[in-house]
């Protein structure tokens, strides 16, 4: 069975992190995010998630993303809302 849910994170609580290192933060802590709220280890997130943190480069990220989590057994896909 396959659950699904849309949900918006806000990445303005890790500003505070250098300015050099934030994209690749920013998607560590969505994993972290999701992986508690779905309790499961195998998070993978999709390249239009991934290119929407980064497009604006390493320095100027997003300050929220709203992303649908796709629920299946022992996996979850996150995937961009438009």
């Amino acid at each position: 069975m396959q659950e699904e849910k849309i949900l918006t994170f806000s990445l303005k609580e890790w500003k505070d992190k250098s300015r050099v290192k934030r994209a690749n933060y920013f998607i560590r802590r969505l994993k972290e995010k999701i992986r508690r709220i779905t309790k499961i280890d195998d998070v993978s997130i999709s390249k239009e998630v991934n290119e929407e943190i980064w497009k604006r480069g390493v320095k100027k990220s997003l300050k929220k993303i709203r992303v649908k989590i796709s629920k299946e057994e022992n996996k979850v896909k996150v995937e961009l809302v438009k």
